[in-house]
């Protein structure tokens, strides 16, 4: 026995979360849906939805969706949508965008001027172009967790020394935070491979370049890939060992893992003087960067981008498709990343073995532009892609299919 159920355009739009438009081709005019949703429960008993999603047309129109972007300001942000400096943010949102539409997206602009260490790239107070993380972070905390995204991406991030350790280390606890409530943070892990300036704020000390806030333990940095058939480590994903952050404890089997059984003795001696081997390693895991580009919109224009600044918002989208999985099939968002990636990340990612990250040779991995004068140069510097997690690329590539089958067991 089938029972028919009829209803409005705006009735199905809501129920079914479609979104139905009148389309013409050459000779006719057909309503129809580009997608619809409808709960796993009620499923076996739908034969049928029409209208639906089939055209029946040879070339059946493929028309650009709207979408709604939320925009929340805090200390004192301004939304300026007539500015052309708008690179990141684009990138960001329309990779999200590109990836898991129909979800929501959400933009957050702070405000204000953080505390800052002078450094050879950004050596006076007006080159400070850190951000502001604590009231950022300090905004979310206070907002109810019903009216933040249960998935946040960020793709800027600074030299970690630059950023002043207390104040460092009071953001990392906020994101913290942020992961006790249910949201995953999603991190650049940067772009300037092993280091660029690779001269600690003493001006003094040559060292490895951290990026903070990638290294804080309590969220997911994700560096970035080149390539597609194979992939392989992006020689500007950075990569490597916090100075201001011990190894955390979900990681130090796997460091100890790589550390043991990849880094020859004399490596370890010689690394040693510029890298702390005893801090929390990153990048968590990574995704395409480059090589094709990302092709994107720039003020009407299409545009090429790359670069974790990318690679980000692509777990972040991905992230986002799985909390939608988990949430229809009844069970809670995934949260805090991290323990699942160390525990499961060499089942459900795409290792990535072949490549390496570049760095501390007086030129910037990222941009190709030359070092000021005084930075350092250390022969040999890389981090080499290997079996299992390491410093260029983690436990590897997002595989969808692999991660969604797992976290529907979990």
């Amino acid at each position: 026995m089938f029972e028919d159920f009829r209803c409005n355009i705006s009735t199905a739009n809501t129920l079914l979360n479609a979104s139905y438009y009148y389309y013409t081709n050459p000779g006719s005019t057909k309503l129809r849906t580009l997608s619809y949703s409808i709960p796993n429960e009620l499923q076996p008993d739908i034969a049928l939805i029409d209208p639906g999603t089939y055209f029946g047309w040879a070339d059946p129109p493929t028309p650009t969706p709207v979408v709604n972007i939320s925009v929340k300001l805090f200390e004192g942000a301004k939304d300026n949508q007539s500015s052309t400096e708008c690179t990141e943010a684009n990138l960001d949102a329309q990779v999200i965008v590109g990836l898991a539409h129909p979800l929501g997206v959400t933009e957050y602009l702070t405000g204000g001027s953080p505390p800052f260490k002078e450094n050879l790239d950004h050596p006076t107070e007006k080159k400070n172009y850190n951000e502001p993380w604590v009231p950022y972070y300090r905004s979310l905390v206070s907002t109810s967790v019903r009216d933040i995204p249960q998935v946040l991406s960020h793709s800027y991030g600074e030299l970690e020394d630059s950023v002043p350790k207390r104040y460092a280390t009071f953001t990392c606890n906020l994101i913290g935070i942020m992961g006790l409530r249910g949201i995953t943070i999603i991190q650049a892990s940067g772009d300037s491979g092993v280091g660029a300036g690779c001269l600690a704020t003493d001006f003094k000390t040559t060292q490895f370049d951290a990026i903070f806030p990638a290294t804080c333990p309590w969220l997911t940095s994700v560096g970035g890939t080149a390539g597609v058939s194979p992939k392989r480590a992006w020689n500007a994903s950075s990569g490597g060992f916090s100075n201001y952050f011990p190894r955390a404890a979900y990681q130090i089997d796997t460091i100890a893992a790589y550390i043991n059984t990849t880094v020859a003795p004399d490596a370890y001696d010689y690394y040693g003087q510029y890298t702390n081997w005893g801090g929390r390693g990153f990048p968590d895991v990574t995704a395409h960067s480059v090589d094709p580009t990302f092709e994107v919109v720039y003020v009407g224009e299409q545009a090429a981008s790359c670069g974790t600044s990318a690679s980000a918002p692509v777990w972040a989208a991905i992230v986002g498709l799985l909390n939608d999985a988990r949430l229809a099939a009844g069970k809670p968002v995934l949260g805090w990343l991290n323990p699942l990636v160390y525990r499961y990340g060499p089942e459900v990612l795409t290792d990535i073995t072949e490549g390496h990250s570049v760095g501390c040779d007086g030129v910037h991995p990222g941009s190709g532009v030359a070092e000021p004068e005084g930075a350092a140069i250390m022969a040999g510097a890389r981090w080499n892609a290997t079996a299992g997690w390491d410093t260029t690329t983690g436990f590897g590539a997002p595989d969808f299919v692999k991660l969604k089958d797992l976290i529907l067991t979990l």
